[in-house]
């Protein structure tokens, strides 16, 4: 219905606005449009069935399982485009408010051992060595290996500036180890 996607798409142009990553935006269209293809029209959709929704989520048969930290996430993008719909007086009450999220835990780190680190540096062509020293040595994430680019290694001042989660940037020292993976100057492996 071009109603429901114009309302959809109005509130991810109000997300670009705001200056919301578009990634984030892009998850955000993605789970209103799965929702909307399973409850019908989210303009109108009722308390009972964004519920029910979330329920068949949660529940342990579901083939594929969908974690605790997904259900989290998907209910904040569906909450924030009701949040939106009264903010624009689109609507009058909010259908997610009584959904139950699970809580997220923060798991404990699983390293792998120093010799199966060596072996898997050793081992890998470029640029996945340098992504292996990057997260083992510096604590990078796959999308801050993803977003470096050559300028923002400074091996000059011994630095690399990471462009993190939500676009903050942040300075960090070069490990050595690191620095001998990227050999700067030099294509092949």
């Amino acid at each position: 219905n071009a109603m429901q996607s114009s309302t959809i798409e109005q509130h991810l142009a109000w997300c670009q606005r705001r200056e919301l990553r578009p990634s984030y935006i892009n998850a955000i269209r993605t789970t209103l449009q799965h929702v909307q293809k399973l409850v019908g029209p989210l303009e109108v959709a009722t308390e009972d069935a964004i519920e029910g929704w979330y329920c068949e989520l949660a529940d342990p048969e579901r083939v594929p399982p969908v974690g605790a930290g997904a259900r989290v996430a998907y209910a904040a993008h569906v909450s924030g485009f009701y949040k939106w719909m009264i903010r624009e007086r689109l609507r009058d009450d909010i259908p997610t408010l009584r959904l139950d999220r699970p809580r997220t835990h923060r798991g404990l780190p699983r390293p792998m051992s120093e010799t199966d680190l060596e072996r898997a540096i050793g081992a890998a062509g470029q640029p996945v060595r340098s992504w292996l020293a990057l997260a083992a040595y510096m604590g990078f994430r796959a999308a801050e290996c993803a977003a470096l680019c050559r300028e923002d290694i400074r091996a000059d001042l011994g630095v690399v500036i990471v462009h993190g989660k939500g676009g903050k940037l942040r300075t960090v020292p070069l490990h050595p180890e690191v620095a001998k993976c990227l050999r700067f100057g030099r294509q092949d492996g």
